[in-house]
């Protein structure tokens, strides 16, 4: 929209089809979900967030962008709006005095806009004009060729107040992982994960890349999860999982034992698409079973490492193409 119509959708909202709440991973709307043709794709009224109009530095003129929630049709909240979801999740929380402290880690490769002579998708090249054949995991010079691409991402999020803080070259050619400072606000942090997953295409478009944070573009390679962590404190802002040893509190074992158990429930959440459970392959880091663990990356709930403040749970079973608000809504409950 234009600027100057952006006072009446402050003022009256704006009507979009319930039909968007119903969509695919190609935009096409599953019908079984009853909100496309068995409704006559009816209309519902959006409102703004509060506090969530955000400048788009990425574009070449100057935009904003503005999350939105659908009402039903009576004027109150759409139960499926998987933002409000999450919103009753915490809520439960905040009746017993708890506040989820959450921080969401998500995996992406970075890809040529032109495909390989076999027509297939490819890592991008580098600043130096070479393609990445090899993971050169951790490695820093290939994040120095990176550099346009990630100055210009930092200071997108710097404008947009994202909590980046750490790069990762990650375990395959052209995978990239990001860090988000942990939030105790569960809907923010969860917000600031959607709003950074479209910062990072739009960047990435700007510079000739395509983001792919598809879970498993490459059979042979690396998938990219979002590793949700997610800890527990009470209203003085303690955490109630922090001990000294490192296999935290009995809270904290509490939550795993809750997490397994809804696992096979939730997993059709965490793995919404077929090529979601390209992902789970022997040593390739996505975990294969129900398993948790101090310190150990091959399991589905670790215990990271660190001072006993931090102790928290790292849940390492979404892929990348995971909706967050529902994945966390999941995870909480």
């Amino acid at each position: 929209i234009t600027r100057d119509a952006l006072e009446k959708v402050y003022q009256n909202g704006v009507c979009l089809p319930m039909s968007l709440i119903a969509t695919d991973i190609t935009g096409n709307t599953v019908e079984e979900t009853g909100l496309g043709y068995d409704i006559g794709d009816e209309d519902r009224i959006c409102r703004p967030v509060p506090g969530s109009l955000r400048v788009i530095p990425w574009q070449n003129r100057p935009m904003a962008q503005l999350l939105l929630e659908m009402e039903d049709g009576q004027g109150g909240v759409f139960a499926a709006n998987p933002r409000e979801v999450l919103k009753r999740v915490v809520q439960r929380y905040a009746d017993r005095g708890l506040t989820p402290v959450v921080a969401v880690e998500l995996e992406f490769y970075l890809l040529d806009k032109n495909r390989d002579a076999n027509g297939r998708p490819q890592p991008a090249r580098q600043t130096n004009g070479v393609r990445p054949q090899a993971p050169q995991v951790y490695g820093v010079y290939e994040l120095e060729q990176l550099q346009p691409f990630l100055d210009d991402l930092y200071s997108a999020c710097e404008a947009q107040g994202l909590p980046v803080r750490t790069a990762i070259s990650e375990y395959a050619p052209g995978q990239v992982e990001l860090t988000l400072e942990h939030r105790f606000d569960a809907l923010q942090a969860v917000d600031e994960g959607v709003r950074y997953k479209r910062l990072v295409k739009g960047v990435a478009n700007k510079h000739g890349y395509i983001a792919c944070f598809m879970a498993k573009p490459f059979g042979d390679l690396a998938g990219s999860g979002m590793h949700m962590h997610v800890s527990l404190a009470d209203e003085n802002g303690n955490n109630l999982m922090a001990s000294e040893d490192p296999h935290g509190t009995p809270l904290l074992k509490h939550a795993i034992g809750g997490m397994m158990a809804t696992l096979n429930d939730a997993l059709a959440i965490f793995c919404p698409n077929a090529n979601s459970y390209r992902r789970f392959q022997a040593n390739s880091y996505a975990p294969l079973a129900k398993s948790w663990g101090v310190n150990n990356r091959t399991v589905s709930f670790r215990v990271p490492g660190g001072p006993a403040n931090s102790r928290h749970v790292e849940h390492r079973i979404c892929g990348a193409d995971a909706n967050p608000y529902l994945a966390a809504a999941a995870i909480l409950a």
